[in-house]
């Protein structure tokens, strides 16, 4: 029973509550919507791939070509964020950053355990992501011989500036929803607060929860109509009349 009122107590407080509740949303989401239009700088995202392929030996097992391979881009994914790769990226994509801040914009990933892997550019400007993607591809596919001296790496898909049309982030949709959620949820709170701090009696089960007393008879208000009776009038004598004024002074 006293989970039943505790639930019926909850509805009763959001419903109350709705039009304040419903404020904190609102409010709370329209500026998410302005941070997130006016303040937040889009980002967008290039990706091209590459493709390691050893020729396996003649008296090699069966799939141990694929093994050396997938080896192999676990090792790429290190060099390919190196400082030698990145210094010649930068050069040659005329970038204007450091190589610690271009590592941070480069993801190198391999693609479902198999021999292609996908170098990952972020960047403010579209271009520049494609740009940085590529050259980084190139620049690697040229320099493995002389650091591995192995050769077995190519670029088998360039990033398209096609692709990077639209930005990765930020999600307004995302960045709206999460912020009515928390506008709902603390309105709610403050609900709850403001009723919790709230002491007037409005319920019998206030008086018993709160003074320990039990409740014996209630007294209802029955107003004049509900009777059956006429409403009393009373009139108010105009003084500005002269009758008024002699009754008063006799």
């Amino acid at each position: 029973m006293e989970k039943t009122m505790s639930a019926k107590k909850v509805l009763t407080v959001l419903k109350k509550y709705a039009l304040v509740i419903a404020a904190f949303a609102i409010i709370a989401g329209a500026a998410g919507a302005a941070y997130t239009y006016l303040f937040m700088t889009p980002v967008y995202e290039a990706r091209a791939q590459i493709l390691v392929n050893q020729e396996p030996e003649e008296d090699a097992a069966p799939g141990t070509g694929l093994e050396a391979n997938l080896a192999y881009i676990n090792t790429y994914n290190v060099i390919i964020t190196s400082a030698p790769i990145l210094e010649q990226v930068i050069e040659e994509a005329s970038l204007t950053q450091s190589v610690e801040e271009l590592q941070e914009q480069i993801t190198v990933a391999g693609e479902n355990e198999s021999q292609v892997a996908s170098i990952t550019a972020e960047d403010t400007d579209a271009k520049t992501a494609v740009a940085i993607a590529n050259t980084t591809a190139l620049v690697f596919e040229r320099e493995v011989p002389n650091i591995m001296s192995v050769d077995n790496v190519s670029v088998l898909a360039p990033a398209k500036a096609s692709e990077t049309e639209e930005p990765v982030s930020p999600q307004p949709l995302f960045n709206i929803a999460l912020a009515l959620l928390i506008g709902a949820m603390i309105g709610i709170g403050f609900a709850f607060v403001r009723e919790y701090l709230d002491r007037s009696i409005k319920e019998e089960e206030d008086i018993e929860n709160g003074l320990g007393l039990s409740v014996l008879g209630t007294i209802s208000f029955i107003s004049d109509q509900a009777r059956g009776q006429p409403e009393e009038v009373i009139e108010l004598e105009d003084v500005t009349r002269p009758e008024a004024s002699k009754q008063k002074t006799s």
